[in-house]
């Protein structure tokens, strides 16, 4: 059925109106024909004029709302499974679907036995923007982050809005330096990077935790993520605006 709906998709309105009015005249002729040549009574030219004329004027009125009913369907469809998948506000993926591509990326590096770092972020002080400029200019904060992470990370990167300002990243392939040094690209990105909100302009930093899994440290996705977690808030505790990265008897600042 998916399959159908797709290659109606990619055919167009007029097109699929256009198939199903030919193939409706056709189908009127070889009926007519056959019935006139078994019953015919000599006015063969009226029934075959009747059998092309009529689907000619039926068949796109009916198939018309059919066939846009059809796409109309489809793409709410489509537009559900992108808000099920990607957060409206920052273009980032959701928290679910974010969790259901991290399992399948770790299960590849299990298998693999390569590396892989997860990252946890979260914006410093980020209830006072909103208390002093307000949950609109919070949002816009909320956008530009989620620009400036789309715009560094690279395609096999996956990054989720996990929380209100809270955001998690897996980075398949990625040992401890290059995940500090992605971490520190994109905090520094983000430093860098001015909202204006009516007439107003304000900066933002962040937080961030890096755990990473490799052979000589095989966790799992959960124990990542919760170290991470735990190498974030030693980032807020030691000042914020920093990189901390999680190591097993204590948590390493860079």
């Amino acid at each position: 059925m998916n399959n159908i709906l797709k290659n109606i998709i990619d055919l167009g309105h007029i097109k699929v109106i256009s198939l199903i009015t030919l193939f409706s005249i056709v189908m009127s002729l070889i009926i007519t024909i056959s019935f006139l040549e078994l019953f015919g009574d000599g006015v063969v030219s009226i029934g075959v004029l009747i059998a092309v004329v009529a689907p000619l004027i039926i068949a796109p009125v009916i198939s018309w709302y059919l066939v846009g009913l059809i796409i109309k369907i489809h793409q709410a469809e489509e537009e559900m499974r992108t808000l099920a998948t990607f957060d409206a506000l920052t273009g980032v993926m959701t928290r679910r679907a974010f969790l259901t591509h991290c399992e399948t990326v770790y299960q590849v590096a299990m298998r693999s036995q390569s590396t892989l770092a997860v990252i946890y972020i979260d914006m410093d002080d980020f209830k006072k923007i909103n208390d002093t400029y307000g949950h609109a200019a919070g949002d816009e904060v909320l956008k530009s982050f989620g620009s400036v992470v789309s715009q560094c990370k690279r395609k096999s990167d996956l990054v989720g809005r996990i929380g209100g300002e809270e955001f998690s990243m897996v980075l398949h392939k990625t040992d401890v330096g290059g995940a500090l040094k992605f971490s520190n690209k994109i905090r520094a990105a983000a430093k860098s990077e001015t909202v204006t909100f009516e007439g107003q302009v304000i900066d933002y930093n962040m937080s961030i935790g890096v755990a990473i899994f490799d052979k000589a440290n095989p966790l799992s996705l959960d124990q990542l993520m919760r170290n991470a977690d735990t190498a974030l808030y030693q980032a807020k505790a030691l000042g914020k605006d920093r990189v901390v990265c999680y190591e097993k008897d204590n948590t390493a600042q860079t």
